[in-house]
């Protein structure tokens, strides 16, 4: 889940300086003046110290002072940006080896993570330097622009004076973003070479997350449809003439080259792709209770809907373990008893308008027809029959489709393919490294939903949208 928690980074680091877990909400209309004593209402920073002030993301010195003219450093820049987002800490091993162990580590890395900061050497991060304004406006360019939020029409072509090389993008868009309480438009008065002092990084970092916010409430799809099948290796999908469709939509959309189950058999995916755990199963023995997180109860506390549609299902909330082709293994709702047994729906209630479509539905076709039993040409069919007229839809009416597949065939390596269709897709092959958890993950942060299970560690897919 989501936690709200505080982290004084003057117990960590000597600064004085604290932020809070992940606010990206709103940002208060009423938030006018700050409560610092050192923050005059007539500074231009006034109102956007304020404002994060308001969300606990600024709680200054222990004297209630925030110091708005002293700089901030390198780390202390990138842990505010990092949890200001409300990106999980780092999961993958510091690149920077000035920064191992220390307090910001974390931060650092998930700023690495996300392609947020660069080092100032091949192997080192340089945390305690006074970071530049340059540096500032690049690290903040770097995610808004991996967001998909494109260069402002207004943004002045040419070399900017005084900025480094590397740094001209950042300066240019953020300037031309007005990012920035002085309303510097022309990035050539944007001082980049000048030290970043806390009460502008204050206005940068507001700034910003009103932009993102923005971007990210538009990303949002009005629907997701997710179609699991089962036990193929990504090599036995794309590129095989037995399964144009797949290849088709893998060609028109997203598709992720290094996709992996998170461990065999087939059941465990299901729960992790679900509610973000395995919840301690190991196995397709069923059935199973559980009473934790996950997607559908998340969805309806946020009175957004979900459903659940599969093939053979005898009726609505069957709970039975076996019919026909259908399987309860492949059916992780049906475990929970805080989703509505309304919400376990046969494939044949799927509405043909797709604008009755749910949220987010999952579809589950039989044991014939999504390759566990059936073949790969088979599966291929099914999906279009079924789903061709859909992803169509959802092209021209801000919806989703991802397809993926449970596990592989019981590789050591679990490889699967996934793709993500639809109208904010950017067409690609993607090779970051994910699974079910960085998939749940981007659901639930297009939706503002807690985060289930272990999806609080995983990264989001942030980089595949227009």
């Amino acid at each position: 889940m989501k936690k709200s928690r505080w982290l004084t980074l003057a117990a960590l680091s000597g600064t004085l300086l604290s932020v809070m877990w992940g606010s990206t909400a709103a940002h208060p209309a009423n938030a006018q003046n700050s409560t610092f004593r050192d923050v005059s209402p007539s500074d231009p920073n006034a109102p956007y110290i304020a404002e994060l002030q308001a969300q606990g993301i600024l709680t200054g010195y222990g004297d209630g002072r925030l110091g708005p003219e002293d700089p901030i450093t390198r780390e202390q820049f990138a842990t505010l940006f990092v949890r200001a987002l409300g990106l999980p800490t780092g999961t993958g091993s510091m690149p920077f080896a000035d920064s191992t162990g220390g307090w910001s580590a974390p931060y650092i890395q998930t700023a690495f993570e996300y392609r947020i900061v660069n080092g100032t050497s091949a192997n080192r991060y340089s945390p305690t330097q006074t970071i530049k304004r340059e540096e500032a406006a690049q690290m903040v360019w770097n995610y808004m622009s991996r967001l998909g939020i494109a260069e402002p029409a207004n943004a002045q072509p040419g070399p900017i004076a005084n900025a480094d090389s590397w740094a001209q993008s950042g300066v240019r868009n953020v300037a031309a973003l007005g990012l920035s309480a002085q309303g510097i438009t022309d990035p050539n008065r944007y001082n980049p070479q000048a030290d970043m002092h806390r009460g502008d990084a204050a206005a940068l970092i507001d700034l910003a997350l009103k932009k993102i916010n923005q971007r990210q409430a538009a990303l949002r799809p009005d629907h997701i449809v997710i179609v699991v099948e089962e036990n193929r290796r990504n090599t036995q999908i794309i590129g095989n003439a037995d399964a144009p469709y797949i290849n088709s939509l893998a060609n028109s959309g997203a598709y992720f080259s290094r996709s992996y189950g998170v461990q065999h058999p087939s059941q465990p995916n299901y729960l992790a792709l679900f509610s973000g755990s395995n919840q301690g199963v190991n196995d397709d023995s069923v059935p199973h209770t559980f009473t934790g997180p996950n997607l559908a109860n998340s969805l309806f506390n946020q009175r957004l809907t979900f459903a659940g549609y599969s093939e053979d299902l005898p009726s609505v909330g069957f709970t039975g373990n076996w019919y026909g082709k259908y399987g309860r293994k492949h059916n992780p709702w049906a475990d929970f008893t805080n989703v509505p047994s309304s919400a376990n729906q046969p494939l044949t209630a799927f509405p043909t308008d797709y604008s009755r479509l749910p949220t987010v539905s999952f579809v589950i076709p039989n044991m014939d027809n999504d390759m566990h039993d059936g073949t790969i040409a088979q599966g291929d069919a099914w999906l279009k029959q079924h789903l061709d007229s859909y992803v169509q839809w959802a092209n021209a009416h801000n919806s989703l489709l991802i397809l993926t597949w449970d596990e592989d065939d019981f590789s050591p390596t679990n490889q699967i393919p996934t793709v993500f269709v639809g109208a904010n897709v950017k067409p690609g092959t993607y090779s970051e490294t994910i699974n079910h958890l960085n998939v749940l993950r981007t659901i639930e942060d297009l939706y503002n939903l807690p985060h289930a299970g272990n999806t609080g560690s995983a990264l989001p897919i942030y980089d595949v949208w227009k």
